[in-house]
This record gives structure tokens, sequence and C-alpha cells, in this order.
């Protein structure tokens, strides 16, 4: 075996899939946990306007403050369910964050009301600091309604540098070819 074979492996899997799996995974701070639990057709922002959802329930909706020294932002939504069974079929959300009246994204969620789940949402870049209001609704008929969801808000997510996460690829890629070139050589 080739003496830099190892090297370029374990290398390439450090800055390659280990780095951005960091940055998608693990990087940044958890900023705040809320357990939703509260479910209706309709509710009042803190601005005193009323909020009613075009189909389903609700979530009580929930301010977070936000601030762009803290960007980029990741939010996670982890669902338990009881009473479920492979038959059931899927629920509907649509999660948005709201700047007052309007939103800054929006996301359409499929979830398999399966023992537990859990919804990376993308990373949110906020251009000034504010209260927003993070709401959660159910699109429909939900198949079976969660026993309990938290919504966790990370803080001063790192995106990943894709030009150091390919260039990881290469050298595991590189390893790999070292590795069978030594062990075709090797058999003839």
């Amino acid at each position: 075996m080739h003496p830099q074979t190892l090297p370029l492996i374990v290398i390439g899997l450090l800055i390659g899939p280990g780095y951005f799996a960091y940055c998608e995974y693990l990087s940044g701070n958890e900023q705040t946990r809320f357990a939703l639990k509260d479910r209706a057709e309709r509710w009042e922002l803190p601005g005193g306007a009323i909020l009613r959802f075009r189909s389903g329930l609700g979530y009580k909706p929930q301010e977070v403050e936000l601030d762009p020294a803290m960007n980029d932002y990741r939010f996670l939504l982890a669902f338990d369910f009881t009473g479920s069974d492979a038959t059931t079929p899927l629920n509907h959300y649509q999660f948005s964050v709201l700047d007052g009246e309007v939103a800054v994204l929006t996301r359409n969620l499929s979830v398999a009301p399966r023992a537990s789940a859990s919804v990376r949402l993308p990373s949110l870049e906020v251009p000034y600091p504010g209260r927003y209001t993070v709401l959660l609704e159910e699109v429909g008929k939900t198949g079976a309604p969660a026993s309990r969801l938290t919504l966790v808000l990370r803080s001063n997510i790192e995106k990943p540098k894709m030009w150091l996460a390919w260039s990881g690829v290469v050298l595991l890629l590189a390893g790999i070819g070292l590795l069978a070139h030594s062990v075709l050589k090797v058999s003839r």
C-alpha cells in the first residue's frame, strides 16, 4: 500500500463529508426552544391582528428575537407521535417566519406520523434585527396529530465552504484510487 493512501482517505473524510456534516448538523448554538402545544383555527398576533388559518389548525405563534450579527439561523421541528401506524397518511404543514405581516421564510413540510420525526429547515439570514413571528400551520386534514412538538432555533450556523468540501472529496477519491491501485498491483 502506498504510504500516502491512508492520510489522503482520512484527511479527505475530515474536510469533505465530515466538514459538510458539521456545518449542516452541528454548527451554531441553540438560541431557544419552544414546546408547541396549543392549536386553534385563529390566533391574535402580537400587533393585535387576527390570524386565521385557511385550512386546518395552527399552532400558537411564537415570537423570536433575530439579529443579523447572529446569522445564519436554522429551525428544527421535532415531532413525537403516539397511536399511529404504517397506514396513517402523511401530515402536511406550512412553516413561516414573519416580519410583521411579511413572510421572510415559508416552507411546506410533509411528515410521516411515525414514533418520532424531525425536520431541519434551510438556513435563514435576516437583513435587520427585530422580533419575528414563527408560525406552524396544519394544511388540510392530518393523519395523526403530534403528541409532542418542539421547535428549536439555532443561531450562528456556519455555511459550508463548498470549495473546501469538494477538495476533501477529491482527496478522498485520490486515496481510494491509490488503495485500488495498490490492491490491483498486489493481486497481479
